[in-house]
């Protein structure tokens, strides 16, 4: 990650995790969603967890 942080260096990231989508989609999408400077939308996903515990 570091690499990938010098090379862009002069550029605004943001890093996000799949723990924290996982966690709170909500929020963390929120964060992505102001980041990017854009309208907060409801996000829903089609996907389902395949090994439920």
């Amino acid at each position: 990650m570091n690499q990938t942080k010098s090379a862009f260096d002069e550029h605004q990231m943001i890093e996000v995790f799949y723990e924290d989508l996982i966690q709170d989609r909500i929020e963390t999408m929120n964060r992505i969603f102001d980041f990017l400077n854009v309208s907060r939308i409801q996000v829903k996903t089609t996907m389902k967890k395949q090994n439920p515990e």
